[in-house]
């Protein structure tokens, strides 16, 4: 595969630079020889080492990773120690150098393995679920449920397929799997073969396919069996609509979320391409740092799910440049992931008092490693989101939605481009809940932002705000493509039927917008926009007002 012809590339520039880097080695020590007082020194040859001995692991060069190990042992003794080496650590220190001088012309044979899907074995994602449709396939044999579900769904932006006998389902899934499968337990006349079918198809139970699972029955040996079939979700009849599109939304934004955003800081070359190589091919965004004063810069500008860092560099060691992270507040909840050779208990715990949240050796395999950043970034990210979400709609706060204009309104002024902000409120929803109630009131919140996650684009922000109030941040928008594009989404809004207790109702919004250059400021552009939606609101509402 193109994945392991670029890995053996890597591992093979590698080697050939070998002899350099132990030339490299073997100076550096008799620099330290010549001034044996000066730490400094020493501690360089030991950064150097401990890059060798993690690239000789991570390249299966084990004669290489056994000779530099020793030599790591000795000279952090003598660092711990502040004092000079004696006869015996001077000859065995020589005896290793020479060793890897005669090892560095070694050509070591399967050290790759086939990685292969990697990602989709470790993450359960199917990389057809990454083509943006949202997809449903609806498996029912109640014709009116299915077309009224059908039709609510579709509101939201889904696109829904409805099959009503398990050979049609069959059939579907031959062709193409979608986004999600909705289906009732009991299907047909009362049996429960569509599970069934699901249960004892290797391909369709280990797959990514989302299957959400309809019932009346409740208890746990339903619910175990629905499990056992593949489903990740269970709803119970009568079904509210809303709680399914909930349900939707999460799974299927799952499959099409932005990718894992990862910092590789590794100043040996050779070892940050290889697991740039790894991440990438596993789905991943990367950036890498190579000089540690160019950190928090890279940093900031990239805004990283998580840190992939060496424990040992020449200008800093790891533990320094962890604690620099940490002192900026954007950085406190990223993880930081320490890299090394190094197998010492007490350094890892060192490395984690600093700042860090897991400690990987080098010599691990590509699948532990992203096995182990996907489960860092998920946590992080669920973290995140309870942090900075509203917890009823997802979207952001109230603080953060004020965050996030201030981030685009200073992009925007970088780059020169337009940029769009509107204020959304429902109409009259003090009516909803006082004659249905503050559930019904809720519904329409989360149906309203349920709305705009669809329709907007994924670049778009959007915002809890306050009560029944939205905000929606649009980068590269002037003022007459964010009116026509907030008007069209209160008239689509406006049409949908929202069901609650067996009453059918609709509800409105009114909105304002006010844009950048227009006004050059956070505060002056919300301040506008919230006058523009009070103006809206005054001239009778369900309308949108632009001040320009």
């Amino acid at each position: 595969m193109a994945i392991d012809k670029q890995l053996n590339d890597v591992k093979e520039r590698y080697q050939r630079q070998l002899p350099v880097t132990i030339q490299v080695i073997g100076q550096m020590w008799r620099q330290y020889e010549e001034d044996p007082g000066d730490i400094t020194l020493l501690q360089g040859f030991r950064n150097k080492i401990h890059s060798l001995k993690g690239a000789s692991a991570i390249f299966g060069l084990s004669g290489l990773n056994e000779a530099a190990s020793e030599l790591s042992v000795i000279v952090n003794e003598l660092i711990k120690s502040e004092t000079d080496a004696d006869p015996e650590q001077r000859k065995r220190i020589g005896y290793f150098l020479d060793m890897l001088k005669s090892l560095s012309g070694y050509r070591g044979e399967g050290w790759l393995q086939d990685i292969g899907s990697l990602y989709a074995s470790v993450s359960g994602k199917a990389a057809d679920t990454l083509n943006g449709e949202r997809n449903i396939t609806l498996l029912a044999d109640d014709h009116k449920m299915a077309s009224d579900m059908s039709a609510y769904l579709e509101c939201f932006g889904f696109n829904v397929n409805v099959v009503t006998n398990l050979d049609d389902f069959k059939s579907a899934l031959s062709v193409s799997y979608p986004s999600a499968v909705v289906m009732e337990i009991s299907f047909p006349g009362g049996t429960s073969k569509g599970m069934e079918y699901l249960g004892s198809e290797p391909k369709l139970l280990n797959s990514a396919m989302n299957v959400v699972c309809l019932s009346e029955k409740t208890d746990f040996q339903t619910r175990l069996k629905a499990v056992r079939s593949g489903c990740k979700a269970f709803l119970t009849r009568p079904l509210n609509y809303d709680i399914l599109v909930d349900k939707l939304n999460y799974l299927t934004s799952f499959k099409e979320y932005e990718p894992y955003k990862i910092l590789i800081v590794e100043d040996d070359p050779t070892q940050a391409e290889y697991y740039e190589l790894i991440l990438r091919y596993a789905g991943m965004d990367i950036a890498r740092v190579s000089h540690p004063d160019s950190i928090l810069t890279e940093a900031l500008d990239f805004s990283p799910d998580l840190v992939l860092m060496n424990l040992y560099m020449h200008e800093c060691n790891g533990l320094e440049l962890a604690s620099v992270i940490r002192q900026e507040s954007a950085m406190v909840s990223v993880p930081i992931v320490f890299l090394s050779a190094e197998t010492n208990v007490n350094e890892h715990m060192l490395a984690l008092s600093a700042g860090g949240d897991d400690f990987l050796i080098k010599a691990d395999s590509a699948e532990y490693l992203i096995a182990s950043i996907i489960s860092r970034v998920q946590r992080a990210r669920t973290l995140r989101r309870i942090i900075v979400r509203d917890s009823m709609t997802g979207l952001f706060n109230h603080t953060n939605t004020k965050y996030q204009l201030d981030i685009a309104v200073a992009y925007a002024k970088r780059s020169g481009s337009p940029l769009a902000f509107a204020l959304l409120d429902i109409d009259n929803f003090k009516s909803v809940n006082d004659e249905r109630g503050h559930q019904a009131g809720d519904r329409v919140i989360k149906s309203l932002s349920g709305f705009l996650q669809q329709r907007l684009r994924k670049s778009d922000i959007i915002g809890r705000y306050g009560g029944e109030e939205f905000a929606i941040i649009m980068y590269n928008t002037n003022v007459d493509a964010a009116l026509r594009l907030v008007d069209s989404l209160r008239e689509e809004f406006g049409k949908i039927v929202h069901r609650f207790e067996g009453l059918d109702f609709s509800v409105t919004f009114s909105g304002g917008i006010s844009c950048f250059p227009q006004y050059a400021n956070p505060h002056m552009i919300l301040r506008v926009a919230d006058l523009s939606l009070y103006e809206a609101k005054k001239q009778g509402r369900n309308r949108i007002v632009l001040t320009k």
